[in-house]
């Protein structure tokens, strides 16, 4: 069982063990995010919700971290340029309906060849994936390599008291959910701040 740890420095919370990315999320990982209405709902709001606050163009590229069937970009796919990134062969059913994606995990090379091969990002997602990745300042260092000078970063994840109010009460904190943010992180500081900091 590991332990549950709170940084009094930048109120982040974690667990004290990282699960391997290959046992997390293997080539044959089973889960398809489409098959679940809510996700849908909310990628589809998501984009709208980017359409209104982001000045997108449709030569805009549009990179989906950890994108799984490509459940998110399928929204930005009819107007904006889209690329995912995932490590598991689900991925191919994006590819199968038209989203360019590479099958592999967030890694410096990966970076170097969306640069070579797309050029930066005006809007790159990480939805329920950021907390998972064992190297946070490895993921933020690509994708502020990968991000346009006005890009956004958008990364949705688990907030504490939520978090901690349901999950933790009814079962233990589960190994594939090593990091949860609290208010405190997020008001603190911007991400690319915290990373030059902690």
């Amino acid at each position: 069982m590991a332990d549950l740890l709170f940084c009094k420095k930048c109120k982040l919370v974690q667990l004290g063990l990282i699960v391997d990315q290959h046992i997390l999320f293997p080539k044959e990982y089973p889960y398809t995010s489409s098959t679940t209405k809510v996700l849908r709902d909310n990628f589809s709001e998501l984009y709208k919700e980017c359409t209104k606050l982001i000045d997108l163009k449709s030569n805009d590229l549009v990179i989906d971290i950890g994108s799984n069937d490509g459940n998110l970009l399928n929204n930005f796919k009819k107007n904006h340029e889209v690329l995912g990134i995932t490590p598991e062969d689900i991925g191919k059913i994006a590819i199968k309906n038209g989203i360019p994606t590479i099958l592999s995990y967030f890694t410096k090379d990966v970076v170097k060849q969306i640069l070579k091969e797309y050029g930066k990002a005006k809007i790159i997602t990480a939805t329920n994936v950021f907390a998972h990745m064992k190297s946070v300042h490895e993921v933020i260092d690509n994708t502020l390599k990968l991000l346009k000078n006005d890009g956004v970063f958008i990364s949705e994840s688990h907030y504490l008291n939520l978090f901690y109010n349901i999950f933790c009460k009814i079962t233990p904190v589960r190994h594939y959910l090593p990091r949860t943010s609290s208010l405190l992180f997020f008001t603190q500081f911007t991400i690319s701040a915290w990373h030059a900091w902690s």
